[in-house]
């Protein structure tokens, strides 16, 4: 005759239900604090990446400057470039073609020209107060300043010009040369005045021309030798700068500045691709796979199935095995089904890793797997 009571059935598949779900919950639980503490091990991989990032970044921005510094530098040291500013040229696309060729763009030479500008303006006025009025010295004595920039540069000039020299040699010619026509000016005004208390005819006074700092000063006005005031440009009686200042040094240095430019933006591309790599292995195990929730929903099953509803039947007080507590004692049977067919389903998925991996054409071996 079978039993009439249920409760100790009932309790019996509460036991053996709570047994699984503690098992499985446990092994759940256990594989949260592994995700958590990948979370915080890959959060922080993550974080000394972005602080490499940020000591190559710097690296490459100081390697490009440099780089940059260098071609300015090479460009705008020029005595064209040097008379153009002296024109009044001061913007980078008027400046360019009087320069050697240059991968600068006009934004990126702009900054440095307005600098070179400035500095030519300091330059020229500290030369200008480092000499006496044209009307102190002869025409033949401001001729003779014109070649003896070495010796004033030696005297006078050569701890501040050290930076620019060729560009305090420039203003140092354009300051003597406007003393040059300033002092011819004066001869003019000289003899016309002492031609006219000889009382001779000697017409209307000279007028003084404006300075051109294009003009050659070593070339006679028309008062002197009838022709034009202003002849070919002066030419220094040292080389241009871009012969003077070309050296072998200045390309090795041109080479080894860009390869270490080239280097620092491959690091920097190259830690760049990490920190993605690390962000999106990051977020991978923030956001929890698949497999996770067919855990929770494994352990809702018999959570629901073999505790709850049993427990609700219990407190109830049966006294016979009823319809309802049959369809238990099945459901009971499902949980450990549905149990069993998580464990084949893991066991296949772990199967077909391993083959995949043995497979694998770059390792040659699988690595080792852990269950989700």
């Amino acid at each position: 005759m079978p039993p009439t009571d249920p409760a100790p059935f009932l309790a019996a598949v509460i036991g053996a239900s709570a047994g699984l779900v503690a098992i499985i919950g446990g092994l759940l639980v256990n594989r949260f604090i592994g995700l958590d503490s990948e979370q915080q091990g890959a959060q922080r991989i993550l974080d000394d990446a972005i602080s490499r990032r940020g000591l190559v970044k710097q690296r490459a921005d100081q390697t490009a400057k440099a780089l940059r510094d260098f071609e300015a530098h090479d460009f705008l040291d020029d005595d064209d470039v040097f008379d153009g500013i002296a024109q009044g040229k001061i913007k980078a696309a008027a400046i360019r073609p009087l320069g050697a060729p240059t991968d600068l763009t006009d934004d990126e030479l702009q900054p440095y020209l307005d600098d070179l500008v400035a500095e030519y303006a300091r330059v020229r006025a500290t030369i200008d107060t480092r000499f006496p009025s044209a009307e102190d010295g002869s025409v033949d004595d401001w001729k003779d300043r014109l070649d003896a920039w070495d010796e004033y540069f030696r005297e006078r000039f050569e701890p501040e010009a050290s930076a620019w020299p060729a560009l305090w040699e420039h203003a140092y010619v354009d300051v003597i040369k406007e003393r040059l026509h300033d002092a011819r000016h004066h001869e003019r005004e000289l003899r016309h005045a002492d031609m006219a208390s000889q009382g001779g005819h000697v017409g209307d006074p000279p007028v003084k021309t404006p300075y051109d700092p294009s003009a050659d000063p070593a070339q006679p006005d028309k008062d002197e030798a009838g022709g034009g005031i202003f002849g070919s440009h002066y030419l220094l009686t040292t080389p241009s700068p871009a012969v003077r200042n070309f050296r072998p040094s200045d390309v090795h240095e041109r080479i080894r500045l860009k390869e270490a430019n080239a280097r620092a933006q491959q690091q920097l591309e190259d830690v760049d691709h990490e920190v993605l790599r690390l962000r999106q292995d990051r977020d991978r195990i923030v956001r929890p796979d698949s497999q996770i929730w067919v855990a929770l929903g494994v352990l809702s099953y018999p959570t629901v199935v073999g505790i709850a509803l049993p427990a609700i039947t219990l407190s109830q007080g049966p006294t016979a095995f009823t319809p309802w507590i049959r369809c238990q004692a099945l459901l009971f049977v499902s949980v450990l089904l549905v149990l069993l067919g998580y464990m084949v389903y893991l066991a296949g998925r772990l199967h077909r890793r391993g083959r995949t991996a043995s497979h694998d054409p770059v390792n040659g071996a699988a690595p080792t797997n852990r269950a989700s």
